[in-house]
């Protein structure tokens, strides 16, 4: 009886270490938006980093795929934009592949990436992660886009990362005008 007792003890406490990361709310859905002073509402969380140039996005009410809202972008001829997530963070490490998913109607080109920082000092930025550039043809129809993302060691500043932070990415490119819906991630694979 002693014996089962301390194993049942032993299992349960191996099992209380070994949970399941929680998945992240990205907000995919785009419908949680936020207005701002001068009344522009524009999905929440989502923001575009400073040195981006020519790309405008909100919140589209009308050409959701689901839900009341999508993610609505507009782009010059010369345009180049990072429009990441700021208020979560996927952990992620060396070996590991991030893949997003979203659907996408319009016309224009854009990558699903992450903006990585090192997991030990939450704001040294180290790289700018994304899949192969895509292309959104159909304006009227949704299409299902697929982005996967392999996590590799980083040398930056003499220092190698293999735990990173990542912040989900949408990098517009180019002249367009389309809409995104029901942005996804997965992460899958073992770290080295």
């Amino acid at each position: 009886m002693k014996c089962a007792i301390i194993l049942s003890a032993a299992v349960f406490a191996g099992m209380a270490f070994v949970q399941a990361e929680e998945p992240v709310d990205l907000n995919g859905s785009f419908e949680k938006c936020r207005a701002d002073s001068k009344g522009f509402v524009a999905p929440e969380g989502w923001v575009k980093d400073k040195q981006s140039k020519g790309v405008k996005f909100s919140a589209a009410t009308e050409e959701a795929r689901t839900g009341k809202f999508a993610f609505y972008a507009e782009a010059e001829e010369r345009s180049l934009a990072h429009i990441y997530y700021r208020n979560a963070v996927i952990n992620a490490q060396a070996g590991e592949t991030v893949t997003f998913t979203v659907y996408g109607k319009g016309s224009g080109t854009f990558q699903m990436g992450a903006i990585a920082y090192s997991d030990e000092e939450k704001s040294r930025f180290v790289c700018t992660l994304a899949g192969k550039q895509q292309k959104i043809t159909d304006g009227e129809n949704w299409k299902k886009f697929t982005f996967s993302i392999p996590v590799v060691k980083r040398k930056r500043n003499g220092r190698e990362y293999t735990k990173l932070q990542l912040r989900p990415a949408i990098i517009i490119r180019g002249a367009g005008e389309f809409v995104l819906d029901d942005l996804t991630y997965e992460k899958r694979g073992t770290a080295e």
